[in-house]
């Protein structure tokens, strides 16, 4: 079943391969967002497109949105690894390594 304006493919769950459908507005492109930067950068992407009129500027709120949230678990894990990462160096100096 597909929205009214044709822009999202909304998916069943007892289809067995679903049709991968992105709205005309977010570009064909995979892009990781492993990072605070990344999102960033997607951000600024998605802000451009709906500004240029290539998306609708609800599209862009969601999007942006989105992206603020992985933006804030990619900045938590970074963080993560950098404590596990002196943990691990302060009990190698205190066992005398």
């Amino acid at each position: 079943m597909k929205s009214v304006n044709n822009k999202v493919t909304v998916l069943s769950p007892d289809q067995p391969d679903p049709p991968v459908q992105l709205h005309a507005g977010w570009g064909n492109g995979k892009r990781k967002m492993n990072n605070a930067g990344a999102c960033k950068s997607e951000m600024a992407r998605v802000y451009k497109r709906a500004a240029a009129g290539m998306m609708d500027t609800e599209d862009m709120k969601a999007a942006i949105w989105a992206l603020r949230q992985i933006a804030e678990v990619a900045e938590r894990a970074e963080l993560e690894a950098k404590i596990s990462n002196l943990e691990a160096k302060l009990s190698d100096l205190l066992r005398g390594h």
